[in-house]
């Protein structure tokens, strides 16, 4: 099966650039993939990176079958970690996409591959650690232990191997050449979707352990406009509360499985006509958590801004909240990290509320709904909001800011121009783009 990037991508390397003339690294490339077969009549205007290899969206390697797709372990048992990342027009240089966060996104990706052991950790500290407190015992199971320890030496595991620089410029390049193909204007700008997953072993066999199974890598970039919608963007959605609690610590990592709650959460508001709904801890409390997919964000009045505190809650660690954080530091206000029972929303203590994520962006909330006490609170959008609205969308389109703001500019903004290239395109539509060794 085919790997993670390994063999050098001179080709596509001498042909992108970014803004500020600087050439991208050669890929390595893991594997070959096969020539991929078309499918539909005529060709995508997507352009997707999977497992070492550029695709036209409508195109199907040969070793993608129907039985391989019906029996990818994750299909199955959940094991996938992912992220999401936003490119901006930049306001001030025509034809250049501003990538936001991309080196923040990328070290959380992997920090959610090893969590979920996409990435294997070395050795087996457990083992060692009993064997040695219980000699005794061990030997006793000595038949059991060994019979389990075969089966898993029998086959190294398999793991993704790519490094985070790898990760990064096959989310650049496929930023790129979908701005190429037509599917993302430089004018509108995109979002981009790396994935990580479990694959189908050769024999097909299911269980819910994974080592053995090969694993895949994709990146995708589609345009995306406001999330909840312009309407919601500029007035503030309708929300619903959870009626039960959460405590899914996964949360704290980019999970696929984790947005199994998001999911019935969200489906469950918009098909009674609200916009989202917020989660809330177990406690009797119930302290908001965040919404299903951002993070959220309370304004008290005079400078004081809170979000919910994350440490101990089952709580993703936003990078649009962490840049906002910085933006209100560096503007003199302050966000306290502390538990914030609903009853504190529900009584009206907040002048404004927003929900925060890559997304949402910062997407007010107009009213709120606890189906559970049958009780509501309309919230307006206050000036302060706006004006953090505003600053963000400035520094993520690359206009001028505060000199206390720049180096947090620079901090997120990676600059990406297509320069031209078409003929590579071309490539695309007989076979995957082939990378020189």
């Amino acid at each position: 099966m085919p790997g993670i990037v390994r063999n050098a991508a001179a080709a596509v390397a001498s042909l992108f650039r970014w803004a500020h003339g600087k050439a991208f690294k050669p890929l390595r490339h893991c594997g070959d993939v096969s020539q991929a077969r078309a499918t539909g009549g005529s060709k995508s205007s997507r352009v997707v990176f999977l497992d070492g290899k550029y695709y036209r969206g409508n195109a199907l390697p040969d070793w993608l079958t129907l039985e391989e797709f019906l029996f990818t372990h994750t299909l199955h048992y959940g094991g996938g970690a992912f992220e999401g990342g936003r490119c901006y027009p930049n306001r001030k240089k025509p034809g250049v996409l501003n990538v936001i966060g991309l080196d923040l996104r990328v070290e959380r990706l992997f920090g959610s591959l090893e969590y979920i052991w996409l990435r294997p950790p070395a050795g087996a500290p457990l083992w060692d650690r009993f064997s040695k407190s219980h000699p005794a015992v061990a030997r006793k199971y000595a038949e059991f232990f060994q019979s389990t320890g075969q089966k898993v030496a029998a086959r190294p595991a398999e793991g993704l191997t790519f490094t985070k620089a790898e990760a990064r410029e096959a989310i650049l390049n496929t930023i790129l050449l979908n701005v190429a193909s037509g599917n993302i204007s430089p004018d509108t700008g995109g979002y981009f979707r790396p994935l990580a997953w479990v694959g189908a072993r050769a024999d097909r066999s299911l269980g819910v352990f994974s080592l053995h199974h090969p694993k895949h890598f994709m990146v995708a970039a589609i345009p995306w406009g406001k999330y909840l919608g312009e309407l919601e963007f500029q007035r503030g959605a309708p929300v619903l509360v959870a009626e039960t609690g959460n405590a899914e610590f996964n949360r704290h990592h980019k999970l696929v499985s984790n947005y199994a709650t998001g999911q019935r959460a969200v489906n469950t508001a918009k098909s009674n006509h609200f916009s989202e709904m917020l989660l809330t801890d177990t406690s009797s409390k119930r302290h908001l958590l965040e919404g299903t997919g951002e993070n959220l964000l309370f304004y008290e009045g005079k400078g004081r801004w809170i979000s919910p505190k994350q440490e101990g809650h089952p709580i993703l660690p936003g990078k649009t909240l962490w840049t906002l954080t910085r933006i209100l530091d560096a503007q003199g206000a302050k966000v306290a990290f502390r538990d914030v029972p609903l009853d504190e929303l529900l009584a009206g203590k907040f002048r404004g509320v927003a929900m925060t994520g890559t997304a949402a962006e910062l997407t007010p909330i107009c009213l709120v709904f606890d189906s559970k006490t049958d009780r509501c609170v309309e919230l307006d959008v206050p000036e302060e909001m706006k004006q953090l609205q505003r600053t963000y969308l400035d520094l993520v389109q690359g206009l001028d800011l505060p000199d206390a703001l720049k180096g947090l500019q620079k901090q997120l903004v990676t600059e990406v121009r297509w320069e031209g290239h078409e003929g590579l395109l071309r490539q695309l539509d007989g076979e995957p783009l082939q990378h020189p060794a």
